[in-house]
């Protein structure tokens, strides 16, 4: 009778490891199908700079046709036609290039060059930020500072001394910022907004425990219950459960169950189930819910929903949505990145596994461990 139980398990396992032997099978031949079908569709995209060529590569925003491109380990810049602009001998570019300069890091130090490969101001802070309306902020043993293109010091405080946390241009113009550490208590900081110029102070609390940087004539601030809107003149204009910043006319705040877009005027004028909600961009706006992107209008009236990629039952595309330079970077169902047009159909099937945002008409993508420059289709 033991002899025959035996028998009898033995089968069962042999049955077992058949069934995950051919459902092994049957999933390598799926996956192998799906990757003969991206590559595929790899072969019929344009590129600037082909997959492979270099580990990594970034489209730099705000400089047509220039590239940092290196290994994991070095970067420099090139241009479309791949001339070397700078050799590879940078740990870091930040992608963006704001008056004629772009952030490098080299031994662990921040520097700018310019958009001909040029070292305008060599690698020596500790720290540093991408130039906004014509100045930057860096920190240099201690001391935070805010530099013009050429390196110039034009402001500058001793966080020891002075309490400072944060020095950094604002998004109004001629404008730079400056946030002390919270107060142990109150948890508020001592703010400023100074005019970089003329040297006067046009805002100075204590009453806050945060500002949000300047958009399109308000500011957001942070209190022990919310934030509130500030108009141009930093006084209280809306209270809210969360920070919001206008983009083209309309701001987005959180009331309960509710996604509200206000006007200027305070005014709410589309009104939606929460969900993860995106700014507006190129007229378009997104709310992520129930696995899916639903795209709507400045009316609040719906264009078309997208099918999103889901992990554990919530929708997760892993990237802010918004359409730039006529595309929406979009993660599909099947977790790879594409791009949709404004008719919400994908211009490029999601087929790779990392992708920015497009930049005049170009974006960086990776497929597995290869790297290049996609040219999206002209519109």
């Amino acid at each position: 009778m033991c002899v025959l139980k035996k028998i009898k398990w033995i089968y069962v396992v042999l049955a077992a490891l058949i069934a995950i032997t051919a459902g092994t099978s049957v999933y390598a031949g799926v996956s192998a199908k799906r990757i003969d079908q991206e590559l595929e569709l790899l072969k019929k995209q344009e590129w600037v700079i082909p997959l492979g060529k270099y580990e990594q590569i970034s489209v730099i925003e705000g400089a047509k046709g220039l590239y940092a491109a290196g290994s994991e380990k070095e970067i420099g810049l090139i241009d479309a036609q791949g001339k070397v602009m700078l050799p590879e001998k940078y740990q870091a570019f930040n992608p963006v290039c704001v008056n004629d300069r772009i952030l490098v890091v080299q031994n662990g130090l921040t520097g700018y060059v310019d958009q001909e490969g040029k070292e305008v101001i060599a690698p020596q802070y500790d720290a540093g930020y991408p130039f906004r309306n014509g100045y930057a902020s860096v920190k240099k043993d201690g001391i935070r500072k805010i530099v013009d293109p050429q390196g110039k010091v034009m402001f500058e405080c001793r966080s020891a001394e002075d309490g400072s946390d944060e020095l950094y241009p604002s998004n109004k113009e001629d404008c730079i910022i400056m946030q002390s550490k919270p107060d142990e208590e109150s948890g508020t900081r001592q703010i400023r907004v100074i005019n970089i110029k003329s040297g006067q102070t046009l805002f100075n609390s204590d009453e806050y425990a945060y500002l949000d940087d300047y958009s399109e004539g308000f500011w957001s601030a942070q209190t022990g219950s919310g934030y509130v809107l500030l108009n141009e003149d930093f006084q209280p204009v809306k209270e809210m459960e969360e920070a919001a910043a206008f983009h083209e006319g309309l701001a987005k705040i959180k009331a309960g169950k509710t996604l509200t877009y206000i006007n200027k005027e305070g005014k709410a004028v589309i009104k939606k189930e929460a969900g993860l909600g995106s700014d507006f961009s190129e007229g378009i706006a997104c709310i992520i819910r129930q696995q899916k992107g639903i795209f709507f209008d400045q009316e609040g009236n719906t264009l078309f929903t997208v099918p999103c990629y889901s992990r554990g039952g919530f929708a997760d595309p892993e990237y802010p949505v918004g359409f730039q330079d006529g595309y929406c970077l979009w993660r599909g169902e099947n977790g790879k990145y594409g791009y949709l047009d404004h008719e919400g159909k994908y211009v490029v099937p999601p087929c790779f596994d990392q992708a920015g945002a497009v930049n005049q008409g170009e974006a960086e993508v990776t497929y597995g461990k290869q790297s290049g420059v996609l040219k999206l289709p002209a519109r």
